[in-house]
């Protein structure tokens, strides 16, 4: 474990560095876990909004991109939304990659009316 303050390394379950006196936090490592993990699941959800966004322009066009950009965007989405639940841009996400699907599979049916 090392201090939060000069960065000395300290016995793990330190309540305060031998070096600068800085008191440390009680949870040390878990709390870098649990800060990274949301760090993850934020990149996640903007990787979402992107492919949904960007899913969304290219459905209309071409309908396989949709699908492939809106099921990766959604699947990103869900997993950011099971790590942190109240972040609005994982729902962000997961609406805009929806949307994309949706727009997908209209373009499908509307090439096949237009076969027929």
């Amino acid at each position: 474990m090392y201090c939060k303050n000069c960065g000395r390394e300290i016995t793990e379950g330190s309540a305060t560095c031998p070096g600068c006196g800085a008191a440390q936090d009680s949870y040390g490592v878990a709390h870098n876990t649990i800060q990274g993990a949301s760090q993850q699941s934020s990149g996640m959800a903007i990787a979402s909004i992107v492919l949904g966004a960007v899913g969304l322009v290219l459905a209309w066009l071409l309908a396989i991109l949709g699908y492939i950009l809106g099921g990766i965007g959604l699947a990103l989405g869900l997993v950011a939304m099971s790590k942190c639940r109240y972040d609005k841009k994982c729902l962000v996400g997961v609406i805009l990659s929806a949307i994309t699907l949706g727009f997908a599979l209209t373009n499908s049916i509307l090439g096949v009316m237009l076969v027929l």
